[in-house]
């Protein structure tokens, strides 16, 4: 009979069990390293952008003397910055939309806040002053408007009240989509 020892598929369970529990701790423990890394990368992203922040303490001059120097390559890469934490709302957003909790009160609000580390609004909060502090010298004002993204990125920093929702017959700013709009900006920067 099926009764002996080994018999049918019972034999196999516990031992699938055993190497599914142990892809389960593999993939937690890649997870949890890459959460790590990430997040050192955040601590030395807002280190850097304090530094320029604290450098661009200056007169006018020095700071027209650095723009002329590198503010155009710089500029792309400190737009990049702001559009980090962004990136990071969009994708909680989408997971929280897409998970068995969706449906759960405040997930989604919760979501949002989770998204972002202290040390990327940090360094959006230095990169903005330093944006601040270009935008007064006169040969960086064109290429800051011209600068792709600028505009969508402060357009949803400033927008801490959500008015950038999506409502019915409303325009969005910035070019957001109508699924992550409803919690972008709340806090986040």
């Amino acid at each position: 009979g099926s009764s002996g020892v080994g018999g049918g598929n019972g034999a196999k369970k516990p031992g699938q069990q055993a190497h599914n529990h142990y892809l389960s701790y593999q993939q937690s423990l890649a997870n949890s390293l890459a959460l790590q890394q990430q997040s050192e990368f955040d601590k030395e992203i807002a280190m850097i952008c304090s530094c320029l922040e604290m450098v661009h303490r200056a007169n006018p001059d020095a700071i027209a003397q650095t723009w002329d120097e590198c503010g155009s390559e710089i500029l792309p890469l400190l737009v990049h910055v702001l559009e980090r934490p962004f990136q990071k709302i969009e994708r909680a957003v989408w997971h929280a939309l897409h998970q068995e909790k969706a449906n759960v009160p405040g997930s989604l609000e919760r979501a949002v806040a989770m998204a972002v580390t202290r040390d990327q609004k940090l360094a959006v909060q230095k990169v903005t002053k330093v944006l601040a502090m270009y935008s007064l010298v006169p040969e960086a004002k064109k290429p800051m408007c011209d600068c792709e993204g600028m505009l969508r990125w402060l357009t949803r920093i400033v927008d801490t009240h959500n008015y950038n929702r999506v409502r019915p017959g409303a325009p969005v700013i910035g070019g957001a989509s109508a699924a992550t709009s409803a919690g972008m900006s709340g806090g986040s920067a």
